[in-house]
């Protein structure tokens, strides 16, 4: 490859970078808001059932249209049963009842700290890795930092810290479930 086709490629390829964090950015971080405005018009479980109906509808529809494989077996609908459990009812369920209570900024800001959730339990199971100590410091830093930002300026409401404490709790379940499913194997 030439320098000018090489640093075209470069400038694709970041602009493709940049377009994807943007949209990741933009369609992750609306949500939150777009829950926190469901939950005011729907009772929340009401509301998080229809959005993962909806969705599941469309999923399902997509992965027939490109021939996608469901699952097979009994083993298969039981891991499919306890990611769901984790990751849907668990993780978002309980995030989507907290919405109510906390705003939207916020639940975003402590939903993102599954990252951190997961690469704090990725040291754990068959397939784990240890944490080196610029990693351990990483995830102390990311912690800390997410807990400064949400820092209250003022008197502290234990029931808002509850609704928060959920939306952490929710973040955890994610990122157990998806540490569990990275460590299954499942057939092809």
């Amino acid at each position: 490859m030439t320098g000018a086709a090489s640093t075209a490629g470069n400038a694709r390829l970041r602009l493709k970078i940049v377009a994807a964090f943007a949209t990741i950015y933009l369609v992750w971080g609306s949500t939150f808001l777009a829950i926190r405005i469901g939950v005011q018009q729907l009772p929340p479980l009401l509301f998080g059932g229809f959005r993962f109906l909806l969705a599941g509808t469309l999923l399902a529809a997509a992965a027939v249209m490109l021939r996608e494989r469901f699952p097979r077996g009994a083993r298969e609908w039981r891991l499919l049963l306890l990611f769901s459990l984790l990751m849907i009812t668990f993780s978002n369920g309980i995030s989507t009842v907290a919405l109510q209570h906390v705003a939207s900024n916020q639940g975003a800001l402590l939903a993102s700290s599954s990252a951190l959730w997961i690469a704090a339990l990725g040291a754990l199971g068959p397939r784990g890795h240890a944490l080196t100590l610029r990693g351990s410091l990483g995830l102390l830093c990311g912690f800390v930092g997410v807990a400064l930002l949400l820092w209250p300026r003022g008197p502290v409401s234990l029931g808002h810290l509850g609704w928060q404490s959920l939306i952490l709790v929710g973040s955890l379940s994610w990122a157990v479930g998806t540490i569990l499913y990275r460590d299954v194997a499942l057939a092809v």
